[in-house]
């Protein structure tokens, strides 16, 4: 399976520097800190995240955790983004392992220690584990799943992100793979739809977080034509 993974990298890595993305713009190490910065800004009124911070937006704890998260990813999560960082994607390559608190842990320092330990760290593992086991039955050996869509919030309507998400659903189509993801915010549906998602699931997380799994198929593109 290792080679498996290691072959829809570079697949989907060449395929992103021959359509015009940066070297640098390749999720690495070295920009984990600012692939985390856009999520966050783009994410400010993103229903999960005021939720995981009890309602009030905490943008610095949040960028810490996001640093931490990514960081814990680098081998397992592939990314790109717009050439200044307006927009970042995130993805997961099918049959990617699940990361969990013991590579969280193993990404943090003693200055941001403090995170394994507070709330809003908690509530957002919890929140995790509930959506990974709703999108389960639909993770199958050719099923990437978006992990992290966000625009910065002064470039929203601009492009950036459609462009980013187009490079996705083009490498899809070409090479016949499927994409899962999700979203909490139900105005996000009609968004994904005009990309040719479906919603498969609708569901509401602790009575107040609504939860949409939305899934798209090249196959079931095709037969519609």
């Amino acid at each position: 399976m290792k080679n498996t993974e290691n072959s829809f990298k570079e697949q989907f890595r060449q395929f992103c520097l021959e359509n015009g993305i940066k070297e640098e713009c390749l999720f690495s190490k070295k920009n984990g800190r600012t692939f985390a910065e856009t999520a966050i800004d783009g994410y400010t009124d993103y229903p999960v995240f005021l939720y995981t911070c009890g309602g009030k937006y905490k943008a610095k704890t949040l960028t810490d955790m996001f640093s931490v998260d990514f960081k814990s990813r680098v081998n397992t999560t592939l990314g790109i983004a717009s050439d200044h960082f307006e927009s970042v994607l995130l993805i997961e390559p099918p049959s990617t392992r699940k990361v969990g608190f013991l590579d969280y842990a193993k990404a943090v320092n003693l200055k941001n220690f403090y995170l394994l330990f507070i709330k809003t760290s908690l509530r957002q593992q919890a929140f995790e584990n509930f959506a990974l086991k709703v999108r389960k039955k639909y993770m199958g050996e050719r099923t990437i799943y978006a992990y992290v869509f966000a625009t910065k919030m002064e470039f929203q309507r601009q492009g950036y992100g459609k462009r980013l998400f187009g490079l996705l659903m083009d490498f899809a189509k070409k090479n016949d793979y499927e994409i899962c993801l999700e979203t909490n915010k139900e105005s996000n549906i009609a968004l994904y739809e005009s990309f040719g998602f479906q919603l498969v699931e609708s569901l509401v997380y602790k009575k107040q977080l609504g939860h949409y799994v939305m899934f798209f198929s090249p196959k079931a593109k095709a037969s519609k034509q």
